[in-house]
């Protein structure tokens, strides 16, 4: 589906809209929730057409940039004014008139209580439903400490009462697991000092010192692997030499944990960013090693590494892992790192990225 050319095509009527939401000061109605509605019609609308159904992917894409236009006057009724503003537009723009009402009954019942009476209108409601109880809700009202009662109070009808395609189900059921495990990692990365402590578990940055005991902590794991018949790390020390760790120590780069003075894991911590086309605000992890024998640790490098990111003021963790290591790729899928793309280099790799409140 060509969505670029549907947007060109509508661009000045599109960019009324974007200088209005741009004056709405509501941080869950912003244009960060435009986007994220226009991304949910886009996954429905791929989703009915592929099951045949007829719909006016214009009216729709319209409909998400300015379901809440309204908004700049009022919050209750913008559902009408958000209706009327853009008809007006569209005269202005000399749209056919039948297309303004489509598109203007499209926006003009999207409210909880209210009922689209046309296929564009429910998959905008259903958009807009799904975005106005996703993560980035959450995280906003996380982030400045705002009550979550009108989301909770919600939440028992949201799914079988109000949204109308069962796709729009099924990214509910999505979102759910997302919100899950965003409010698991907030509330364990605040504990995590506290957990390292009480398991007699020490951080450190290491030192040049530490350099010999750290590559033994790999040897050990690729025997590990060896005689376990498992295909990993196979040649890690030939593309990742002792120089390649010095520098990363000598950055202040490489972290280990301490058990009673033994070194029991270490990962590197940068702005490198490796295979990564683009440097968003993030920070990398690299070189995750545990020594064999001990379990779970993990959770403690993924609780540390998201302590720094924030403290840091970064917005993303991101790493890498081997594409045919599902097991691997399973468990930091259950960190909350969502897949973003594969590639290959000297070896067939994954890039994976968790976003952090």
């Amino acid at each position: 589906m060509n969505y670029d050319f549907i947007e060109k095509k509508h661009k000045k009527l599109i960019e009324i809209a974007e200088e209005y939401m741009t004056k709405i000061e509501d941080p869950e109605h912003n244009m960060d929730h435009i986007k994220d509605v226009l991304d949910y019609i886009k996954i429905i609308i791929g989703k009915l057409i592929s099951n045949n159904e007829n719909i006016d992917i214009d009216v729709c894409i319209i409909g998400a940039y300015w379901h809440d236009v309204g908004r700049i006057e009022k919050n209750e009724g913008h559902e009408e004014l958000s209706s009327k503003i853009l008809e007006h537009a569209m005269k202005e723009l000399e749209y056919d008139n039948d297309f303004i009402l489509k598109c203007s009954e499209a926006i003009k019942y999207h409210g909880f209580e209210m009922y689209p009476r046309t296929k564009e209108g429910l998959i905008i409601q259903d958009a807009d439903k799904i975005a106005w109880f996703g993560k980035r809700r959450w995280t906003n009202c996380l982030s400045n400490k705002k009550r979550l009662d009108s989301i909770i109070e919600k939440i028992p009808k949201l799914r079988n009462e109000i949204l109308h395609f069962e796709c729009s189900r099924r990214i509910y059921d999505n979102e759910i697991v997302k919100i899950l495990t965003m409010l698991y990692h907030e509330i364990y990365a605040k504990n995590i000092l506290e957990e390292l402590e009480k398991n007699n578990l020490i951080l450190e940055t290491a030192s040049i010192d530490d350099l010999d005991k750290i590559i033994e902590l790999y040897s050990e794991r690729i025997k590990w692997f060896e005689d376990n018949g498992i295909n990993q790390w196979s040649d890690y020390l030939v593309n990742h030499p002792k120089e390649e760790f010095i520098e990363t120590i000598n950055n202040k780069n490489y972290y280990i944990l301490k058990d009673n003075n033994q070194i029991v894991a270490g990962f590197e911590l940068s702005n490198r960013p490796s295979f990564w086309e683009e440097n968003k605000n993030a920070l990398y992890i690299y070189k995750i090693v545990t020594k064999v024998g001990y379990k779970d640790l993990g959770k403690y490098i993924f609780g540390i590494c998201e302590n720094l990111a924030k403290k840091d003021n970064k917005r993303f963790l991101r790493l890498e892992c081997k594409s045919d290591n599902k097991k691997l790729n399973d468990i930091y899928e259950g960190y909350g790192f969502k897949f973003i793309r594969s590639g290959q280099d000297y070896y067939n790799y994954t890039l994976r990225e968790r976003e952090l409140i």
